[in-house]
């Protein structure tokens, strides 16, 4: 609004003294500024993404070698190769993102990917769905069940998806103030899963979006 008014200001000018019309107009301009952007690794950019200090976060929480976290929940190394085949297992506290930026942030984890069916043996059909311990924010907007979800809260001790809170999709998105940290866990769903023929539940990549429409506004208003 600020520029507006100046504009506007300079208008007035030109209108009432003829000498000054035009006097500011060029064709093109061509100014060198100096620009300094630091390239961080996950655990200390804006948007931090680090284990969660928990044995879960220890244990399936890896790095790619570049700085980039990875989720990983293959061989244990205790001879156990993977989760459970026609189960749903939940691993809560694994990964701890953090609002590290100068503004509070909307955090959720896109959709695009788990509905991706490349990255699946076969989705998981609505038949499975037990209305005592799935939470339809769970499911697609097919209402099926989500093989591979993320959520706040902890499953432990609780029934089903009690006392969580799925954060798939910006419908499911919750606010991260700055300099704020949240932990989030895992859900993976093996229904109708041949154990002997699917050598991975999901293999591909996932988005976490961390949307702040404040930061780019004076005093938290839009233009």
């Amino acid at each position: 609004m600020q520029r507006r008014n100046f504009l506007l200001g300079v208008g007035s000018t030109a209108i009432g003294t003829s000498a000054l019309v035009g006097s500011g107009a060029f064709s093109r301009v061509e100014s060198q500024r100096d620009v300094k952007i630091a390239v961080a690794e996950d655990k200390d950019a804006y948007l931090g993404l680090k284990p969660c200090d928990t044995k879960h976060g220890d244990n399936f929480v890896g790095d790619d070698g570049r700085g980039h976290v990875t989720l990983d929940f293959g061989a244990s190394g205790n001879d156990g190769d993977g989760v459970n085949s026609d189960s749903r297992t939940w691993f809560d506290n694994v990964l701890k993102i953090c609002n590290q930026g100068k503004a509070d942030a909307n955090v959720y984890v896109s959709s695009d990917a788990l509905e991706d069916a490349a990255n699946f043996p076969k989705g998981v059909s609505s038949h499975y769905k037990d209305p005592t311990d799935v939470d339809d924010e769970f499911l697609d907007e097919w209402g099926n069940e989500w093989r591979l979800a993320f959520y706040t809260g902890e499953a432990a001790g609780s029934s089903g998806d009690e006392n969580l809170r799925s954060i798939v999709g910006q419908a499911n998105e919750f606010e991260l103030p700055v300099g704020e940290c949240e932990c989030i866990g895992v859900r993976v769903v093996t229904k109708d899963v041949d154990a002997e023929k699917a050598e991975h539940l999901f293999d591909g990549t996932i988005t976490i979006t961390a949307d702040s429409p404040e930061a780019g506004s004076r005093d938290g208003k839009h233009d």
